[in-house]
């Protein structure tokens, strides 16, 4: 098998922004400008990264709250937004300032949501199963029920079908 000395670029020549939502509270935002727009960024003293609300309206449009405007280190081309709210969407946009102090946007992301904060609505039954480690597993092979779901007892096969949390998790083979 031959090796190959080539390696991925560093550096593509493209406009384009993307993003990872990373938890409830943060998104990391990356982006890639191409040399012509890096160059007009630096002209207009440094890029600029701004974070929008994105609410729906009543006629099913969207509307746009600028909640941050970061001015980025130099040919930086990441960044991390935290404190924001579960559940909510977002998108941003990268750009510069033009000499009257006005943004000029060059690339838009779509629209993310940050995930919502996980719901515990199913809470293990009080008994000695719950309070001792490993028991809760013995007990659903023995046939009996460790979980309650506001007030109505679940099967652990309920649970693991029913809740996305779970879903594809398979049990051991008896």
């Amino acid at each position: 098998m031959s090796e190959s000395n080539q390696s991925l670029p560093a550096f593509y020549d493209d406009n384009m922004i993307g993003f990872f939502p990373q938890g409830p509270s943060t998104i990391f935002v990356y982006w890639e400008l191409s040399r012509e727009l890096w160059e007009a960024v630096a002209e207009m003293g440094g890029a600029f990264i701004r974070l929008y609300r994105v609410l729906e309206n009543g006629n099913s449009e969207y509307e746009y709250h600028l909640i941050r405007e970061i001015k980025s280190p130099p040919y930086t081309d990441n960044w991390y937004f935290e404190g924001l709210d579960p559940g909510a969407r977002y998108c941003f946009e990268v750009g510069g300032k033009l000499i009257d102090g006005s943004f000029l946007p060059l690339v838009k992301s779509e629209t993310v949501s940050t995930p919502p904060v996980p719901r515990f609505d199913v809470m293990p039954r009080q008994g000695t199963a719950a309070r001792v480690p490993g028991n809760a597993w013995k007990e659903f092979q023995a046939g009996g029920k460790y979980l309650e779901e506001a007030g109505k007892n679940m099967e652990l096969d309920e649970v693991l079908t029913s809740m996305p949390f779970y879903m594809g998790y398979r049990k051991p083979a008896d």
